[in-house]
């Protein structure tokens, strides 16, 4: 369902968010970090997707991404 959205809208927040969070919560995490960094794109004043994007790139050593 995710996926049909990003389909039809590429640039949606909350499909971008929810479809990062799974992905990294099934410890795919490389998959995780471009759709939150287009949640984040997306709405930059979503303070809970920037957190878990900032805390996403840390834990795979992106530390300069992380900033």
């Amino acid at each position: 369902m995710l996926r049909d959205v990003l389909g039809r809208d590429s640039e949606n927040f909350d499909a971008n968010f929810e479809l990062g969070m799974l992905y990294a919560a099934g410890g795919r995490k490389d998959l995780a970090i471009p759709l939150l960094r287009k949640a984040v794109r997306a709405r930059p004043d979503s303070f809970e997707a920037a957190l878990n994007l900032g805390s996403i790139e840390r834990d795979q050593g992106r530390l300069a991404d992380a900033c």
